[in-house]
């Protein structure tokens, strides 16, 4: 897989998963109406929640709840890969 990609079933409307592979991906400074639960797989990430900023490594779990704004974007340009489940 290269670049994003989501994961829906019709039998469980309230998860989706979206998964990213890509490089060069970043997103602005933004909150979701669902808790987030996010994994990284690959490559370091910025993360970013409400003034404070991390460094989230391959392994590391990431809980974003419903509302909250934040951003995350790779730490380099290299490889970056996660998934997130969007949880209603």
């Amino acid at each position: 897989m290269s670049g994003v990609s989501y994961y829906r079933d019709a039998d469980l409307p309230c998860f989706e998963i979206k998964f990213c592979d890509t490089q060069g991906l970043a997103y602005k400074i933004h909150n979701h109406e669902e808790l987030a639960l996010g994994i990284v797989d690959q490559g370091a990430s910025r993360f970013w929640c409400e003034g404070s900023e991390a460094i989230v490594h391959p392994g590391s779990f990431v809980v974003i709840p419903p509302g909250i704004f934040h951003s995350c974007n790779p730490a380099d340009r290299r490889t970056w890969r996660y998934k997130m489940l969007f949880v209603q």
